[in-house]
């Protein structure tokens, strides 16, 4: 991610955790994330902040989990790992399980239409 995108996505973070009138203690203690982190965050210090942390922050404050992926242009879903390797990792699922589950997610995925995928 360019030092712009991680300033936008800071912007993003701090502008969330105010209109919410958190203050990054607060933030802290709701997440289990160190405040220092969320503010060096919300500077634009990080190049390649945490998926798992972004997802905690995106919970707390009300922030679409699909534009913080667009504010760092596709890279925090792109740490993300398969969703197999989770799956065996998570729910020690048999790889027959993770093909079902797989399956029952593209059939979900093809049952949506256009207006249903813009929705969180």
């Amino acid at each position: 991610m360019k030092q712009t995108d991680a300033y936008i996505l800071g912007q993003m973070l701090r502008e969330a955790r105010k209109r919410k009138s958190l203050s990054l203690r607060a933030v802290q203690e709701a997440t289990g994330i160190p405040f220092t982190w969320i503010t060096r965050t919300e500077h634009g210090h990080y190049s390649r902040p945490s998926p798992e942390r972004l997802t905690k922050l995106a919970e707390v404050l009300g922030i679409d989990i699909r534009a913080l992926d667009g504010a760092t242009n596709g890279e925090m879903s792109g740490q993300l790992p398969k969703p197999s390797t989770y799956f065996r990792a998570k729910y020690q699922l048999s790889q027959e399980e993770i093909t079902h589950v797989e399956d029952v997610i593209s059939k979900l995925r093809e049952e949506r239409t256009p207006w249903d995928a813009e929705q969180p």
